[in-house]
């Protein structure tokens, strides 16, 4: 106990217990052994190294009394307007572009197999060393666009580390809800599905705002287009309550 809680106090020092706090219920639902070796081995592992080019106002006109997915809705679309591009598809350019990466880079990045978390860490001269657990380009796209949410809603200190996880925490519903309505606008999907919800059509929009269908069945769902197809009635993304 003494050995676990000293490696605890030492990632806490270096990550805050707002990440750490993060982390740990993922990795200790998976070991049996509570220690916390593993997010060790992440944060000291290889990464792609990025340098932010975009700062935390895009979340100065959210309300900081609303809901975490409502603040984070208003943050991307204030993000949009700085951008210049309020109802298109972001590209990849653009988007791995606001950390300072290339889509090459992205595509290189290293994806520990059956990574539990994704992970940014940064350093002392201001860039962030991604983790990313996401292969498919696609998945690496919502990705990236959650450590977006996360950067932008971490606030302006310069050490904060970035992690995504599938806990259902007020940090990771910011991220999810942001990262929906970054890469694909509730208002730009009702205009191009022209009240046409078919399978066919939710699949044409994932192809052209390049997310995923379910990504768009529940952007559906959270803005009452649609009713839940899922048989418990979960959301996936988590974004409302």
């Amino acid at each position: 106990p003494d050995a676990i809680i000293a490696e605890a106090l030492a990632l806490e020092s270096r990550m805050g217990m707002s990440t750490l706090s993060e982390l740990a219920p993922v990795f200790g639902k998976c070991n049996a052994d509570p220690t916390l070796d593993e997010i060790s081995r992440l944060a000291n592992g290889n990464g792609v190294i990025g340098a932010p080019e975009i700062n935390h106002s895009p979340l100065d006109a959210a309300d900081p009394g609303a809901p975490p997915w409502s603040r984070a809705v208003r943050a991307a679309r204030n993000l949009r307007n700085m951008l210049g591009n309020r109802e298109s598809p972001i590209d990849d350019s653009t988007l791995y572009g606001l950390f300072g990466l290339t889509p090459q880079a992205v595509t290189n990045a290293p994806t520990p197999q059956r990574q539990k978390v994704g992970l940014a860490v940064p350093d002392k001269n201001g860039r962030l060393k991604f983790t990313p657990r996401k292969r498919h380009p696609i998945s690496q796209r919502f990705e990236f666009g959650r450590f977006l949410g996360d950067y932008i809603n971490s606030g302006s200190t310069p050490d904060n580390w970035l992690a995504s996880t599938d806990l259902v925490t007020a940090r990771q519903k910011f991220q999810r809800a942001f990262a929906a309505e970054l890469l694909c606008p509730i208002e730009s999907l009702i205009a191009y599905l022209n009240d046409d919800y078919s399978e066919s059509a939710i699949d044409d929009a994932a192809g052209h705002f390049r997310v995923s269908e379910q990504t768009i069945e529940w952007l559906l769902v959270n803005n009452g287009h649609i009713a839940s197809r899922a048989a418990d009635g979960g959301l996936p993304y988590r974004t409302a309550a």
